[in-house]
């Protein structure tokens, strides 16, 4: 209940800030609204944004060192699978464009040794 009255008076603000023009508050009260309802903090949003990643996942991320988009994007698929599982990791590097190439179990990701010759 204490939460819907934070969202609710958060958006009243922000209808109001709207008439008068102010679009800067209604900037930041729309990140405090996402904050309240989700309980995170600011560094969390960007990775907010993202589906399957909620207050929890998005904390592990964090504390991993990926911090937004960009991060996920670097990061390789199967450090991401260790932090958030196999699954999520393949569907985040989708929401951020990359393909998922499945290695499949008898095979191996990376170089041949010279003795496979």
């Amino acid at each position: 209940m204490k939460i819907e009255s934070a969202d609710w008076l958060l958006y009243a603000a922000s209808e109001l800030s709207r008439l008068q023009d102010q679009h800067e508050i209604v900037r930041v009260l729309q990140k405090v609204r996402v904050r309240v309802k989700n309980g995170v903090k600011e560094e969390l949003l960007p990775l907010l944004k993202m589906k399957g990643i909620g207050r929890v996942r998005g904390r592990k991320l964090i504390v991993n060192g990926i911090r937004n988009l960009g991060d996920v994007k670097k990061v390789d698929i199967a450090t991401l699978g260790q932090i958030v599982g196999k699954a999520l990791a393949s569907s985040l590097k989708k929401q951020v464009g990359e393909d998922v190439v499945v290695i499949s179990p008898g095979k191996r990701k990376g170089q041949m040794s010279l003795e496979k010759y």
